[in-house]
């Protein structure tokens, strides 16, 4: 048999699409979707971070991060402040209800992650998220060469 790239990205696409439906199915109740949950999490783990950095961390374009920034910061889900060492950027810090809503959001994102990998082993489970981090890193590193 021969290898075809559209297996794979197919493959892709449709576990995307998934992932993507049953998360905007369960963070509705919480005013969020799948696009904007993420940065919950993110800002979490590095508070203060500029918008550039956020950006660059998202692999997203700037204004597509400037859009959610601005609506997180509506629901008071995160704040911006100008950056001390630097006016022309500002740092986004999360709020206690980022905190909040990411002890209710994370239990979601595993019961998602446990249904979509029942079929795996531990081990295969972590061969997969190992090849998945490369190919990501690899994307990433050929995105920044552009």
């Amino acid at each position: 048999m021969e290898f075809s790239f559209y297996d794979p990205l197919r493959s892709g696409l449709a576990m995307n699409r998934i992932i993507r439906r049953e998360l905007n199915r369960r963070l509705k109740p919480f005013g969020l979707n799948d696009s904007n949950f993420f940065f919950i999490f993110i800002l979490l783990d590095n508070p203060g971070i500029s918008q550039d950095d956020l950006t660059k961390k998202m692999s997203l374009d700037h204004s597509t991060v400037t859009r959610a920034v601005a609506k997180l910061i509506d629901k008071g889900i995160i704040t911006r402040s100008p950056n001390p060492n630097d006016k022309r950027a500002s740092q986004i810090y999360p709020t206690d209800k980022a905190a909040e809503l990411c002890q209710k959001i994370l239990p979601i994102v595993n019961q998602i992650y446990d249904k979509l990998f029942a079929g795996l082993n531990d081990s295969e489970q972590e061969q997969l998220e190992h090849l998945l981090n490369k190919a990501l890193a690899s994307a990433q590193k050929e995105e920044g060469t552009k």
